[in-house]
């Protein structure tokens, strides 16, 4: 009798960030333990790609052009996207963190966080 083997399902990402550099960089960072769905340089574009593909995570730049992050955040929210979101972002100023969660985020983590904690805030 043959046994079934099942591989543990990698959540699934969209990443969105006007960098093309700091994309290929977070992509190199999720891909061992996510699977990748594609990646966004704005927040129109994120919204469209997360309505067709339906991730478990988007990990998005706050200040995407287009649509910010707040706004993507409540559109997703509004067509009914329940993935998890994570805004990256330069700013680290209270209000914008409450802002972010506030909208429908779950996490928030400066640029200058060391990569690693980035999945910590994905899972």
């Amino acid at each position: 009798m043959l046994e079934r083997q099942t591989a543990a399902k990698k959540p699934r990402v969209l990443l969105a960030d006007v960098h093309k550099i700091v994309a290929a960089v977070w992509t190199q960072v999720l891909k061992p333990e996510f699977d990748l769905l594609g990646t966004v340089e704005d927040g129109r574009q994120l919204v469209a790609e997360a309505a067709r593909l339906w991730p478990d995570v988007v990990v998005s730049e706050i200040f995407l052009p287009l649509m910010n992050g707040i706004e993507e955040a409540r559109q997703l929210r509004k067509i009914g996207v329940r993935a998890r979101i994570v805004f990256l972002s330069m700013e680290t100023d209270d209000a914008c963190v409450r802002l972010a969660l506030e909208a429908g985020a779950q996490g928030y983590l400066s640029k200058h966080a060391d990569p690693s904690e980035l999945g910590t805030q994905l899972c």
